[in-house]
Parts: C-alpha cells; sequence; structure tokens
C-alpha cells in the first residue's frame, strides 16, 4: 500500500513541478524579415494583408467602388420626395446617406450590388483580417519589401494614388512594411469586410428610420390621420381613435379647457394601462406594437467600432514613439505610408500624422466653477487631457466593457445647498451579446392614476385662465405629474431619475438639497422661466 502511495505522490509531484516550470504564455506572433514575392504569402501568414493592394479580386473591388461612388456624387441632387403626401424629409446625415430614407436605401443596395459583383474577394478579406489579429500590438513591426513585391505594390500604389498619372518620383531605396502600413491595410480590409457584413444590419436600420418617420408624422397630425395599425396594438388603436373622435365633436376651441375632456382622458389612460402588466401603469407595452423600434445590428455596430478605435490608437502609439513632429520616420527607410503620402505630393515638411490631432488638448471651454466632476470612464475631463487619452479609454473598454460618463455640480449659499449629477452608462457588451437594442424595453411609464390628480385641483380652469397659471399653481401641477412617473423617485430633499433601455443604455439625474425642498426648487425654476427676457 505504501508503494502505490510512494507513486501517487511523485506522480503529483513532477505534475505540480512542470506546471511551475512551463511557460505556457503563447510565443510572440513570427514574421520575416523581408518579402520578395507575394506570392509566397498565404492566406494564413500574417503579412497576408499586404496582398489587399495587389489582389486582382480587391483591387477590382475598390476600383468598381470608387467608381460607383463618383457617379453618384457627380449626379444632380433629386428632388425631395414625399412621405404618404406630406412634406416630411428624412434626413440620415452626411454625404450619401443624405438622401431621404427612399433614396439612401437605392444607393446603399447599389453599393451592394458591385461588392456582389466580387463575391470572391470577400473571403479573401476575410482571411486577411483574421490572419493579421495576431500582429495587432507589435508596434516594431518592420517587413523589408524587396524584389518582384517591391515592384508589385509600388505600381499599385501608384494605381491607387495617382491613378493614369506618370509618377516623377523616385523609387525608394529601402520599402518596408511598418506598424502604421500594417494597421492602415488592416483598416482597408476591415472596412470593405465590414461593408460586406453590414448588409442585414443596414437594412434592419432602414426598416427601423421608416418606423421612426412614419411614427413622427402620424404623431404630428394625429387629429387628421388615421393611426397605422403596424405601429400600434389593436387595443391602443381602438382606445385612442374613440378619444380622438370625442375631440373632433366638442365644439370647444381648446378642448381641455372643458372637464368632461379631462375626465375622458382619466378614462383612457386608465384603459390602455389595463393592455398589459402591469395593468396599474401605463407604458409602452401597453401602446406599441411587438418588434417595432428593435434596433438590430449593434454586435455589428460594437464590433466595427472596436475595430476602428483599436486602428487609430495603435498608429497613434506607433506614431508617438517611431516618428518625428510630421509623422515621418526619418530613418534612411520609407513605409509604405510614407511613399503614399509622396505620391500625393506631401514631403517631410508636411505633417502627414495623426498624432497631431489626437494629441491636442482636450478641453472643454467656460466649464462652470459649479462643476465639480466631469468624467468620460476613468478619464478626468477636469484634468489635462488629450483626445488620445479618451480614444485609448474607448480603446480599453471596446468590446465588451462599460463607458461611464458623470458630472456632478453644486451650488450653494449660507442657507442652502444643491448637488446636480448626471450619469450615462453604455454596456458595449449588452449591446454586442444581445445584438439588438429593443427601444421599448425600458422603465419609462406614469401611473394609470396620473390624470386624477389633476383632476382633483381643477386643471381645466388653470388653462383656461392665465391669472392662474402662478408659479405655485404650476409647481403643484409639475409635482404631480413626478410623482406619478414610474422612472421617477421624489422625495422632500431629493429627485431621482433612472431611465434603463434593454439592459444597455442608462441614464441616471439626481438632485440633492440642503436649506430648501426639491418643490421650492421647481418652484423658484419655474418663476425665474416666466420672466420677460
Amino acid at each position: 500500500m505504501k508503494k502505490y502511495w510512494y507513486i501517487v505522490v511523485l506522480a503529483v509531484s513532477l505534475f505540480l513541478l512542470g506546471a511551475c516550470v512551463t511557460d505556457t504564455t503563447p510565443p510572440p506572433p513570427s514574421y520575416p524579415d523581408s518579402v520578395s514575392d507575394l506570392e509566397d504569402v498565404s492566406e494564413n501568414d500574417s503579412l497576408y494583408v499586404v496582398t489587399a493592394l495587389t489582389d486582382e479580386e480587391v483591387v477590382g473591388l475598390m476600383t468598381d467602388v470608387s467608381d460607383y461612388i463618383s457617379d453618384y456624387i457627380s449626379l444632380p441632387a433629386p428632388e425631395p420626395t414625399t412621405y404618404q403626401e406630406s412634406t416630411l424629409t428624412v434626413k440620415s446625415g452626411p454625404d450619401l446617406m443624405s438622401e431621404t430614407t427612399d433614396d439612401a436605401s437605392k444607393v446603399y443596395n447599389g453599393l451592394m450590388n458591385v461588392f456582389r459583383n466580387h463575391s470572391r474577394a470577400r473571403e479573401k478579406l476575410r482571411n486577411m483580417v483574421s490572419s493579421s489579429k495576431g500582429l495587432v500590438g507589435e508596434t516594431d513591426l518592420e517587413v523589408e519589401i524587396t524584389g518582384k513585391a517591391k515592384e508589385e505594390i509600388i505600381d499599385a500604389l501608384n494605381d491607387l494614388i495617382a491613378p493614369g498619372v506618370d509618377v516623377a518620383i523616385e523609387e525608394p531605396e529601402t520599402l518596408v512594411l511598418d506598424y502604421r502600413d500594417f494597421m492602415y491595410l488592416r483598416a482597408l480590409a476591415g472596412g470593405l469586410l465590414s461593408i460586406y457584413d453590414s448588409e442585414e444590419a443596414v437594412t434592419d436600420w432602414f426598416d427601423n428610420l421608416d418606423e421612426i418617420t412614419a411614427l413622427t408624422y402620424y404623431l404630428e397630425n394625429i387629429n387628421t390621420e388615421e393611426l397605422p395599425d403596424d405601429l400600434f396594438k389593436d387595443e391602443t388603436l381602438e382606445l385612442i381613435t374613440e378619444f380622438i373622435d370625442y375631440l373632433n365633436t366638442l365644439p370647444e376651441e381648446y378642448p381641455f379647457e372643458v372637464e368632461e375632456t379631462w375626465t375622458e382622458l382619466a378614462t383612457l389612460v386608465t384603459d390602455l394601462a389595463g393592455i398589459a402588466a402591469p395593468t396599474d401603469e401605463l407604458n409602452t407595452a401597453d401602446i406599441f406594437a411587438e418588434g417595432i423600434l428593435q434596433i438590430g445590428g449593434m454586435n455589428f455596430l460594437v464590433d466595427t467600432l472596436d475595430y476602428v478605435v483599436e486602428i487609430i490608437n495603435g498608429v497613434y502609439v506607433f506614431e508617438v514613439a517611431n516618428t518625428d513632429s510630421f509623422g515621418w520616420s526619418n530613418d534612411g527607410k520609407t513605409s509604405l505610408y510614407e511613399y503614399a503620402a509622396t505620391l500625393s505630393d506631401a514631403s517631410s515638411n508636411d505633417d502627414i500624422s495623426i498624432k497631431s490631432d489626437l494629441g491636442q488638448d482636450f478641453s472643454i471651454e467656460d466649464i462652470p466653477v459649479e462643476i465639480t466632476e466631469l468624467k468620460f470612464g476613468s478619464v478626468d475631463l477636469l484634468q489635462e487631457v488629450k483626445v488620445a487619452d479618451l480614444l485609448d479609454e474607448l480603446n480599453k473598454l471596446l468590446p465588451t466593457g462599460e463607458l461611464v460618463i458623470t458630472t456632478k455640480a453644486s451650488t450653494s449659499t449660507e442657507q442652502r445647498s444643491a448637488i446636480f449629477s448626471v450619469t450615462l452608462s453604455v454596456d458595449f457588451g449588452a449591446l454586442s451579446s444581445d445584438g439588438s437594442l429593443a427601444l421599448l424595453n425600458n422603465n419609462l411609464g406614469v401611473e394609470a392614476d396620473i390624470i386624477d390628480g389633476l383632476i382633483a385641483i381643477n386643471i381645466w380652469t388653470i388653462i383656461a385662465d392665465e391669472t392662474l397659471q402662478t408659479p405655485e399653481q404650476i409647481g403643484e401641477i409639475v409635482g404631480i405629474i413626478l410623482n406619478n412617473l414610474t422612472f421617477i423617485e421624489k422625495e422632500t430633499y431629493s429627485l431621482g431619475t433612472g431611465i434603463d433601455i434593454d439592459d444597455s443604455i442608462s441614464g441616471e439625474v439626481t438632485i440633492e438639497t440642503e436649506g430648501i425642498t426639491i418643490d421650492e426648487l421647481i418652484r423658484e425654476f419655474i418663476s425665474a422661466s416666466m420672466q420677460p427676457l
């Protein structure tokens, strides 16, 4: 028995000893000192991404995309279209997406057709992105490009930067791929790949934009337009339609100056609240149809943001450590990026870096002295901060961390004081894992009997008689509303608001006072806002 025991002890001891002396750290990624023939670089090679400049499929894709965008930009601006005979035009942002929803969708679909015509490039780009991942962070990366590879890359850069132009630039004696080149090539490959992968997400976003447009239009024209049955629940449509019909039958010009209107409104709110649990609260689940305003593609959005931030941050770190004040290496070698810059008529006296912009101080001018805290994640914005510090913070948090932006302010006199704090949180991990953001999954709501509180103070008489609209009376109305909002907690000396959207985005606002109650503070604010300018 003892013999076997000794064997067990010996085996365990050897195992523990092996665990202590064995280095389980993965070896650093390997790469050659030089590349002379791009055909020798396989799709599994960490430097495969450099072939993005010479691969026929990828180059053909870039050429066709460039032609498509150039052709679109040269077209005359289209006449604005209407949304169901309204004059409402949806603007979606800069340049290519500055058209109505239909036009932007057509532009995007046209772009996707270009990409579909180059289907073989998709997997090549995916391999470029995945195989190069291991070199991210290797800021001392330097690979000399020689021989046939050098000729092909120089020709490719000439065609890309100065197509159809006889380039009179001396060929660099030593051409190298450095870390900045590597990251920009990852940006090129990843950017093209993201367009391939964006179709499902972007299609959903166009649908979401249409929903928001339709909802906005009908809410603005609620008295004249029939409510869309695809946005609201059937019971909701019926109840709201009945209330609108009631309003349209009133002879009074201002129906909310009539007691009966408020009685009908109280019934409407109570009935709407009863559509979905909890029945004593009116919230978005009582009103809107299931599945609408659910924004998909959140994982795509977070992953893309992570990719872009990682690249920009990586280039900045490299430039700070390895280039002069203008972004040139000045080591007797020419990087791919530097050669491309010379093709664009840049010289060593021109700033080709991104570190100049990212290294600038990030300052918020005229911050009131009452602001006592202002943070972007862990970055204190009240201290000396550079734009790069914010980028680095974002890079640390993506893709699974939580970004918390906080600010605090205080004001005080000898008799009283108030502290205000605001917090906004974005959980990238939750957004990415769920894949969608359900805007209707929130804690926004009102108590079903909120109108009863307003009826108790004869609100219709206050609306009808301006002499009754005093700061005290309006403050009482505001107090009734605040006390009946499900996302607000109001105490004598504190007021807290917490909004949560789909467990992914949240915001909090709190006010804490001494020497003055919340109600008194509200009345003072109302009184000040009612003063003539």
